[in-house]
């Protein structure tokens, strides 16, 4: 069973997003700042991690890249503020696909399996 981590400061979007994920079959947890996502992908080695740009403790973009740098697990990106040239910096620093919200769940549930279906 594929793990993801959601790390996602608005408790009420990750839990959307833990909902619609569980229901494909996927295990699911949160992270509600970027140290804790950290940690908690450096304990369990996660398979995709979603990633909202924004969070109160850490830039978005410096959480990427420190994912990069462990690991191969693809990131989806979350932004709620996006700003000129954000989307392209994400995807230089290793991130799979960049999302602006709102956003469908429905659409990031497809990237998710399409993330899976290339590995």
């Amino acid at each position: 069973m594929k793990k993801i981590l959601v790390i996602e400061y608005d408790e009420s979007i990750a839990e959307i997003f833990r909902d619609f994920l569980l229901k494909r079959g996927y295990t699911v947890d949160l992270a509600f700042s970027g140290n804790q996502g950290l940690n908690m992908h450096r304990i369990k080695k996660y398979d995709l991690i979603i990633l909202e740009s924004t969070l109160p403790d850490m830039d978005g973009l410096d959480i990427c890249h420190m994912i990069e740098n462990v690991s191969s697990c693809p990131v989806i990106v979350t932004s709620a503020s996006p700003q000129l040239f954000e989307s392209e910096a994400y995807l230089k620093a290793g991130a799979s696909k960049y999302f602006v919200k709102p956003l469908s769940p429905c659409e990031l549930m497809e990237q998710v399996d399409v993330c899976f279906r290339d590995k």
